[in-house]
C-alpha cells in the first residue's frame, strides 16, 4: 500500500493541493527508507515554505540514495 499513499500524495501535489503531507507521512511510516518519498515530501515542504523541513527531508533522501535529486 506504500505506492498508493505515495502516488496519491504526488497527484495531490501536482494538482496544487499541498495538504498531501499526510499521504507522504503515511507512505514514509510504511517505508521509512524510501528516498523518492522523502525527496517529494521535501519538495512539498519547499512549496509550503517550510524550508527547514525541506532541507531535513532532502538530506535524509541523499543519505539513503546519493543519486536522489530535488
Amino acid at each position: 500500500m506504500v505506492a498508493a499513499w505515495y502516488n496519491r500524495a504526488n497527484a495531490r501535489t501536482r494538482a496544487g493541493d499541498y495538504s498531501a503531507l499526510g499521504d507522504y507521512d503515511r507512505a514514509l511510516e510504511l517505508a521509512p527508507g524510501d528516498a523518492d518519498a522523502l525527496n517529494n515530501r521535501g519538495m512539498l515542504h519547499l512549496y509550503r515554505a517550510t524550508y527547514e523541513l525541506a532541507l531535513k527531508d532532502f538530506d535524509a533522501a541523499l543519505a539513503i540514495d546519493p543519486a536522489t535529486r530535488p
